[in-house]
């Protein structure tokens, strides 16, 4: 027993004096950073220039409106003049007729033309049985139409019905619809026919394909 004390105390002794030497040992100070250069001192800036004043602008002239030229008719009159003036000659009794519409009101002009449709298609139906019998290939001009833009071209059958026919007109593109028949509609007896192609003609071109 007296050995393990004896022991323990010397331990700590030896212990005690190692904290000692620990604390004892001054810590190493750290480097010193050497010193900065200084730097050379900026030169002063030489004094601007001062700058010429600018010379005043001129005032700028007032902006002159153009004027529009004045119409001599409305836009919408234009185009109907211009509609006019394709249209075909008057005969004597139809510029008659229409100088007396001019008259009217426009209550009776619209009554007028609704009865002069009537006659136009009543003739149209009892000329039937005069009318000239038409052949697919005949020469055809145009004598009377709906659209009077029509009246006097030239054209030829290329389809008969029984009181109509279509005509595919000269100076006009069609274009095909599979194979139906293109043209414009016209009663037989808008027609006059100028050259007639006989149906014996008709059939020998279809049978030989030329």
């Amino acid at each position: 027993m007296t050995q393990n004390i004896d022991t323990t105390e010397t331990t700590t002794e030896q212990t005690t004096a190692t904290e000692e030497t620990v604390t004892e040992t001054p810590a190493e100070a750290p480097a010193e950073k050497p010193a900065k250069t200084p730097k050379a001192p900026k030169e002063p800036k030489a004094p601007k220039a001062p700058k010429e004043p600018k010379a005043p602008k001129p005032p700028k002239e007032p902006k002159v409106k153009k004027e529009k030229p004045v119409r001599e008719v409305p836009a919408h009159l234009a185009k109907i003049n211009k509609v006019a003036a394709q249209l075909p000659a008057l005969s004597a009794d139809a510029s008659f007729l229409v100088d007396s519409a001019n008259e009217m009101s426009t209550a009776d002009i619209c009554s007028a033309i609704a009865y002069l449709q009537i006659a136009v298609r009543r003739r149209g139906v009892t000329a039937l049985a005069d009318a000239p019998k038409l052949n697919v290939g005949d020469r055809v001009s145009i004598a009377s139409a709906s659209n009077p833009r029509f009246i006097g071209q030239m054209g030829t059958v290329n389809k008969v019905q029984r009181i109509r026919a279509y005509v595919t007109l000269d100076n006009k593109d069609y274009s095909q619809k599979d194979g139906r028949p293109s043209g414009d509609y016209f009663f037989h007896t808008d027609l006059n026919v100028v050259q007639s192609i006989a149906p014996a003609a008709v059939t020998e071109l279809e049978a030989t394909g030329t």
